[in-house]
């Protein structure tokens, strides 16, 4: 549930920036980073009270940092892949 919550918060993002905002594919890295922003804190919050159980303050340095960590990773890969694609198509 939490996966499924997160994608529809990043495409809705995506959405949006590639819509109204009007970015285009030559900046896909703005619109990335606003999708994973917005899904992250998403999925951080749910992760943390429907999996984790955890109610209150967040740990930063044992919740917090991990989670995001990982998460700029994912992301780093997929602006790479992102521009790589757009080269190929280009």
């Amino acid at each position: 549930s939490v996966s499924a919550v997160a994608i529809v918060v990043s495409q809705i993002t995506l959405a949006v920036c590639y819509g109204p905002v009007g970015w285009d594919e030559h900046e896909s890295w703005k619109p990335q980073l606003a999708a994973f922003v917005t899904s992250t804190i998403a999925s951080y919050v749910l992760n943390r009270r429907w999996v984790w159980g955890r109610s209150g303050r967040s740990h930063f340095m044992r919740e917090v940092v991990p989670f995001w960590g990982i998460g700029l990773v994912q992301l780093a890969m997929s602006v790479l892949f992102v521009q790589w694609g757009q080269r190929i198509v280009e």
